[in-house]
């Protein structure tokens, strides 16, 4: 000790001393320096070895060790629990004055935490005292860690939180600097403190839960510093759930919420059925939470990088997402094996290209979600495809189909609209059809084997060149449907070969109000076809149809090596099937005629021409026959009447073989040769009337009148024959045979009948000259004064 030459004042004077002090309280400690540190209280016992050298006065250099047991600090004000060290050394060098504490070692080595520090405290006991800090930690658990740090810290927005709720890792601080008014450091971190410290630190394998809503944090690790106030996050890596961060940098203005914009930057992988189970937990944007939630499923990865901008009311973002494999799932439509690029910012989510297999088929996907963040939210996709099942697209665009349905289509479809409002959308696209098949409620199977284009957008479809088969008959195709035009359907159809009535169905149709609704124009070519008993060949029409009425004009077809024109039409009403003709009818042979209203026609054959216009009703044939209505005028020719029960009754009754020598045509076998049969003929209900059927013929002529009930098989009708028109000298005479038959002068004769009862089996009685009206006279050629009637001296 070296003492001052004024006298003994102890302050003065100059000391080169050691101080050794064992198991003295900590709490002594606190008692002195209270003032300077925001500490409560101290407990525990120390043993300290201190080496002086300087005077109070002037000051003086310390170095020692402190020892201690069982320490515990609580400062509630710096820390958000109570300091545990527990037992450890604490090794010091520092220089000290009246107005400056240098602290140039401060080794702590304790069971809890160790740290090195250096620092200065200038200005002591004045207002404006200031503290200079510098410390560094080698690696701690993060759970000791968080213990030491400030609380102003612990609820900075981003890794504040991050901290205070992992569980697992370690956490070093390679350097960490405080600087300021002895007065801030012991109030609690506030605004504008965190432009006094810097930080420098080091994380690792950081591990925990971030709460119900989140999922679990494994294998963090990175650097943060704090450098001018502004919070840096560099060399980031971990796994969130399934989710991984292979790089992540940032920075952030301050410690405390809202201080100011947080920037950051980060590539990973993501696994996407987490983020999907996120989606609805709040962790994306609503709107785009609403994108996703909006998918029934999603899975699969993606390689991502987005950097981030967030201030205190906004945030804006751009990004990548590199989808590897993904699967998804919206309605009926599965997507599997998606691959490719989506950018995204908070104004758009687009692709320029994705591929993916749809149901099966690869598809390439180009589109943009634009707006999501707002109300008005719009898409724009576009899907292209070299070959798709077409059971895929069927049920999109007719509502109906599987994914089991035949056949490939090519090209692309265009999807866009309002994402809220459906009725906004417009569907377009150019497609190609390969073998396809799909059902259409006029045909009573599906379309099969259905190959051509289609081009559609929101005002209609265009067909171009669609051929392919319904029940096994081929046909072409082609027209356009417009929604909004009247008719709405315009075509042209055509087919070598097709039986309607089998083709066609009305059962599909009954309770449809878009068939009430359904206007359509077109032409009709077909090869060879038939409609119940109408077969025919080479037909061409003209098709209207309106509030199902089906109106066939300009109609001409060949059947039977004749002809057939006019008009014809069907009423497909609910409450039943309706028909109406006006045919002209050139050449055609009787039997193919007489099969078009259901009649046999095996004992007679010719060729028919015939006019006339008819009329029925009824969802059978047989209930179309029973109402049938018109009137025609027929003209057959050059055919047979044949061996028809009716005929060879009364041919049977005449006898006339009595009468002959010469040879007489033997009408049992063959029948009988006509040159003509006209007649005119009115329909009612079924039932066919005539006054003035004439039958032509070498043989014999016969004229009739009556009616034919065809429901019924009825017939009721006076018949007249004249044999042998063409004989003009037999006999000069012949007695009357019988009260039907009469001789007539100049070799001409004539019998007549009245027939009644079913045609295969009628009762055929002579009916007398005399009920004759002149219509048979002179159908027959026969002058009425020539017949001499018996009895009454008359001819």
């Amino acid at each position: 000790m070296v003492l001052p030459k004024d006298g003994l004042e102890l302050r003065q004077a100059w000391l080169d001393a050691d101080i050794q002090m064992v198991a003295m309280s900590a709490a002594l400690f606190h008692d002195y320096y209270a003032h300077l540190l925001p500490i409560r209280a101290i407990q525990g016992g120390l043993n300290t070895y201190l080496h002086w050298q300087g005077s109070l006065d002037q000051g003086a250099q310390i170095k020692g060790e402190i020892g201690f047991q069982r320490l515990e600090v609580d400062a509630p004000d710096l820390f958000p629990g109570r300091l545990v060290p527990g037992n450890g050394r604490l090794e010091l060098a520092a220089d000290w004055s009246p107005k400056t504490i240098r602290l140039s070692r401060f080794d702590l080595r304790s069971q809890e935490v160790s740290l090195v520090a250096q620092g200065s405290v200038r200005s002591l006991g004045e207002k404006g005292s200031d503290v200079e800090l510098h410390l560094a930690t080698p690696y701690l658990s993060v759970v000791t860690a968080r213990k030491y740090i400030p609380l102003g810290a612990l609820s900075a927005p981003t890794w504040g939180s991050l901290v205070g709720a992992v569980n697992q890792g370690e956490i070093k601080f390679t350097n960490v600097a405080l600087s300021g008014p002895v007065s801030d450091i012991r109030r609690p971190l506030e605004a504008g403190l965190e432009s006094r410290l810097s930080l420098d630190a080091q994380v690792r394998d950081l591990g925990g839960n971030l709460g119900e809503r989140y999922l679990p944090v494994r294998g963090v690790s990175g650097r943060i510093t704090l450098e001018k106030g502004v919070l840096y996050y560099k060399g980031f890596k971990g796994a969130y759930g399934q989710s991984r961060l292979v790089e992540v940098e940032g920075s952030q203005k301050g410690l405390l919420p809202g201080q100011g914009p947080l920037e950051l930057r980060a590539k990973g992988e993501m696994d996407l059925g987490e983020l999907r189970e996120q989606s609805k937990h709040g962790f994306l944007p609503p709107p785009a939470a609403k994108v996703i939630n909006g998918l029934d499923e999603l899975s699969g990865t993606a390689k991502f990088g987005i950097s981030l901008r967030k201030d205190s009311d906004s945030y804006d973002y751009n990004g990548q997402l590199s989808l590897e494999n993904a699967s998804l799932r919206t309605g009926d439509f599965s997507f599997a094996q998606v691959k490719g690029e989506l950018s995204f910012s908070p104004k758009e989510i687009h692709t320029e290209k994705l591929n993916a297999l749809l149901g099966g088929s690869p598809i390439q996907a180009r589109g943009a979600l634009r707006d999501y963040l707002s109300e008005r939210s719009a898409f724009d996709l576009t899907v292209e495809s070299s070959g798709i099942r077409a059971g895929v697209i069927t049920p999109m665009l007719l509502s109906t189909g599987s994914l089991q349905d035949p056949g490939t289509i090519r090209g692309a479809v265009r999807y866009q609209g309002p994402l809220d409002s459906p009725e906004e959308r417009r569907l377009s696209g150019s497609l190609e059809l390969v073998g396809i098949q799909f059902p259409l409620k006029l045909f009573s199977q599906p379309l099969r084997d259905v190959v051509g284009k289609v081009n559609f957008d929101g005002r209609g479809f265009d067909f171009q060149n669609l051929r392919g088969q319904v029940m096994g008959y081929g046909f072409t195709f082609s027209g356009q449907w417009r929604y909004a035009e009247r008719p709405q359907l315009v075509f042209t159809f055509s087919s070598p070969e097709i039986d309607l009535g089998r083709a066609l169905s009305r059962q599909n149709l009954d309770l449809d109000e878009w068939y009430d609704r359904l206007q359509a124009r077109g032409k009709i070519a077909i090869g060879k076809g038939k409609h119940e008993g109408f077969e025919f060949s080479d037909l061409r029409t003209d098709l209207s149809l309106d509030k199902r009425v089906w109106r066939l004009e300009n109609l001409s077809a060949d059947s039977a090596g004749g002809t057939v024109q006019g008009a014809l039409s069907f009423n497909d009403s609910r409450g039943g099937f309706g028909l109406s003709a006006e045919p002209i009818i050139r050449g055609v042979p009787i039997q193919t005629v007489l099969r078009w209203f259901d009649f046999d026609a095996r004992e007679i054959r010719g060729i028919v021409d015939a006019t006339g216009k008819f009329e029925s009703r009824g969802d059978t044939r047989a209930e179309r026959r029973r109402n049938l209505n018109g009137d025609f005028h027929l003209e057959m020719r050059d055919g047979v009447l044949g061996r028809l029960p009716l005929l060879v009754r009364i041919l049977n009754l005449m006898d006339l073989t009595r009468w002959f020598s010469f040879q007489v045509p033997d009408f049992k076998q063959r029948g009988i040769s006509f040159r003509s049969v006209t007649g005119d003929f009115k329909v009612k209900q079924g039932t066919f009337a005539t006054e003035n059927l004439v039958v032509e013929s070498d043989d014999i002529s016969i004229t009739g009148v009556g009616q034919y009930d065809g429901p019924t098989d009825y017939i009721e009708a006076v018949v007249a024959l004249r044999p042998f028109p063409r004989i003009r000298a037999v006999v000069s005479y012949i007695p009357l045979i019988g009260p039907g038959i009469a001789a007539i002068k100049d070799s001409v004769m004539v019998a007549s009948f009245h027939v009644q009862g079913s045609l295969d089996n009628p009762t055929v009685t002579p009916a007398p000259l005399s009920t004759l009206s002149e219509f048979f006279f002179g159908a027959l050629r026969i002058p009425q004064s020539l017949i001499t009637i018996p009895g009454t001296g008359n001819k």
